[in-house]
């Protein structure tokens, strides 16, 4: 996962990271409108 600083710089915010969830467990992304979760 990377974003872009209003400079134009792209930062590495994650990398090489994984998940294992179990039936009936959840898991949320947050962070402010327009972050780049999706």
């Amino acid at each position: 996962m990377t974003f872009e600083t209003p400079s134009g710089v792209q930062v590495h915010a994650l990398k090489d990271v994984s998940f294992t969830l179990k039936k009936g467990e959840l898991l949320s992304v947050l962070g402010p409108s327009g972050c780049g979760k999706t």
